[in-house]
């Protein structure tokens, strides 16, 4: 029984110290894990920290973009009602633009009426002042004004005077 109880004695005493170089690399890496424990903490802490201040941005990043859709809604409104204005606007000066074109047209045959009715006046004014001029001056007078004033009969006139005398008369 020796042999073998020895033979077990070596494996244990191999085992055992196999057991101690894997219980000391454990203890080495404890060590080592321990001191590498700090600067862990301290990047969780820097990626709390991160994650918290990002957070935080996308909440302000909501809160913005939710203002941002009220006043977009409020806009569109705005934008909405001002167009039905200016689509009444619209309306009323394509009417109103409708009547100036119907009285600008009205206008123009009017005008051309008063053209004739102009040429016809200096051609009736052409012709008395060349009549009235071959009258006597107190005789002129007489059919131009219904009073005669004795200053006017004897004041000399010119043909000047008379035609403007004339014109006021009949143009006044």
């Amino acid at each position: 029984f020796k042999e073998p109880i020895d033979e077990l004695a070596k494996k244990v005493e191999e085992l055992n110290e196999a057991r101690g170089e894997k219980l000391n690399r454990v203890k080495a890496v404890e060590k080592e894990k321990d001191n590498l424990e700090g600067p862990k903490d301290e990047a969780v802490a820097f990626l709390r920290s991160e994650n918290e201040m990002i957070c935080k941005m996308h909440r302000l990043f909501q809160h913005h973009l939710h203002g941002s859709r009220v006043q977009e809604k409020k806009a569109r409104l705005k934008c909405e009602e001002v167009s039905s204005t200016f689509k009444g606007v619209d309306t009323e000066v394509g009417e109103i633009s409708d009547v100036m074109k119907v009285k600008k047209r009205a206008l123009g045959k009017e005008e051309k009426k008063f053209e004739k009715i102009q040429m016809i006046a200096s051609a009736i004014i052409w012709i008395f002042s060349n009549f009235f001029s071959s009258l006597p001056r107190a005789l002129f007078f007489t059919f131009i004004t219904s009073e005669i004033s004795p200053t006017s009969v004897s004041t000399p006139l010119n043909v000047d005077d008379t035609s403007s005398h004339f014109k006021r008369a009949f143009f006044s």
